[in-house]
């Protein structure tokens, strides 16, 4: 009896877990649910994962009085728990209500909090919005360049690491990142980018070179962040008694580096040791164990590189053979973009706007004209910027939609046009004229699948100029756009 007693109040501590955890599980619901719920309190929020260097914000459905935004503690509207650094901001223009923090952790969970009734009248049942957000989970990639050789006796090997998420915290790449030859651990001098939080550049420095050819260990651990991922990748050290060709790099359709296992003589002349079976060099510049190829212009085909075996290192050993070697130069995505960027007042006398096309064999132009009497409309739907345009369906119409046909000869060199626009358009002073450019298909000289071209629609077909709702994004709708 005594046993069964103990028995049964387990059975009903098992029941009371499950069930608290069932009814858990039904108030889970999807950010679609959640906004359908706050309709007209809520349009947005903050999705997870959350990018450390992003923003957790909630957009209001509603625009809230004056007098409350000028006297409100966003500190006590807004909370996240854990609490987090920075400043909580407000922008009335969007009307979202956001804080930008770059102390969440990862595999953390945070509650965000909106005191909707210090904003609004709203029904008890939805005076406080809340939602949860956690950082986006981290990966780092490694990836080093060729061995950088400055002396016979000493190699520095220069990469970089790039991240998923952005890395606020630069240390910590800087703590989980070694590199040893054999027992020694080697020096590593990081540049942090200051423009990309993304990446991170590295030397390591100090390996010392033998008469054979070695490897050094480099570790990347990312115990740092908390997590139990590690990687080891192993990197070549030239011998320095085996001089000979490592590699050719494209650095794009008129550059190419070619590296080599030694320092090089720096005052030896190239001319005649190195050729290309389509197209010139220009120029040529040594660079410690690098020779950099400039040439007369782009490429975008299959070529051959001859390196002869009389190019020598800075100990005047020559290469033991010559080296052919085959390239292919990519030929650079089909663009079109006006020359300049901006918003432009033509002159009276004239009204010509330059044009930039590369691998295509023309350009499809299309001018959207927004009459006098409707520009100052315009100009109340979009009171903020015309990069976001709405209404266009409604003030204006199309009235040039042309196609230049550019012809077939050196198709991969960016090129530059002139338009006469104002042999295309009857202009009139007070009007607003917005100019889209795309290359429609069947126009684009990129070699690839017909099948794929074929699916290629031009950019720009979707949009109904003369239906309702229409919306252009500058950058979106066309690659090419001016007003």
């Amino acid at each position: 009896m005594f046993r069964s007693r103990y028995l049964l109040s387990f059975l009903i501590v098992v029941v009371l877990v499950i069930s608290c955890k069932d009814k858990f599980l039904q108030t889970k619901v999807s950010p679609a649910e959640l906004l359908e719920k706050y309709s007209g309190y809520v349009a947005d929020f903050s999705v997870p994962p959350l990018s450390r260097c992003g923003e957790i914000y909630v957009t209001l459905d509603f625009e809230p009085d004056t007098s409350i935004i000028d006297n409100i503690n966003w500190k006590e509207v807004l909370t996240v728990n854990p609490t987090i650094s920075g400043e909580i901001y407000y922008d009335p223009y969007s009307r979202k209500i956001y804080v930008q923090s770059q102390d969440i952790e990862y595999k953390k969970t945070y509650r965000v909090k909106l005191d909707l009734g210090a904003l609004t009248k709203v029904p008890e049942n939805l005076k406080y919005f809340e939602f949860d957000v956690e950082a986006r989970s981290q990966v780092w990639s490694f990836h080093a360049s060729h061995p950088e050789v400055k002396s016979m006796d000493e190699v520095n090997y220069i990469g970089k690491v790039s991240y998923v998420d952005c890395e606020p915290d630069r240390s910590v790449i800087e703590k989980g990142f070694h590199a040893w030859q054999g027992d020694r651990e080697l020096p590593v001098v990081w540049n942090h980018s200051l423009t990309d939080s993304h990446l991170s550049e590295f030397r390591i420095e100090g390996i010392k070179r033998t008469g054979k050819e070695e490897k050094i260990k480099v570790e990347l651990n990312m115990e740092p962040l908390g997590e139990e991922e590690k990687a080891t990748h192993e990197l070549v050290i030239p011998a320095k008694t085996d001089f000979k060709f490592l590699e050719a790099k494209i650095e794009s359709n008129d550059y190419i580096q070619l590296f080599f296992s030694d320092p090089l003589l720096p005052d030896q002349n190239l001319e005649g040791l190195l050729s290309l079976s389509k197209g010139n060099i220009l120029r040529t510049v040594i660079q410690d164990n690098r020779i950099d190829l400039f040439l007369d212009n782009s490429l975008a085909d299959h070529c051959s590189l001859t390196i002869s075996a009389e190019i020598q290192n800075t100990a005047k050993t020559s290469l033991k053979e010559k080296i052919t070697k085959s390239l292919y130069f990519t030929p650079p995505k089909p663009d079109v973009r006006f020359a300049e960027s901006g918003h432009i007042l033509p002159p009276e006398d004239s009204w010509k706007v330059p044009v930039q096309l590369v691998s295509a064999y023309g350009f499809r132009l299309r001018i959207l004209k927004i009459y006098e009497q409707n520009v100052h409309y315009f100009f109340q739907t979009n009171t903020r910027s015309l990069g976001e345009q709405y209404g266009l369906e409604k003030y204006g119409k199309i009235v040039l939609d042309t196609i230049y046909d550019t012809g077939k000869t050196d198709v991969f060199e960016e090129k530059s046009y002139l338009i006469d626009l104002g042999a295309e358009v009857k202009r009139e002073p007070r009007a607003l004229y917005k100019l889209f450019l795309t290359i429609p298909t069947g126009y684009s000289a990129y070699p690839c699948d017909e099948k794929l071209i074929e699916g290629v629609k031009d950019m720009l077909d979707h949009l109904n100029f003369d239906g309702p709702g229409s919306r252009v994004e500058i950058g979106r709708a066309s690659r090419g756009e001016r007003g």
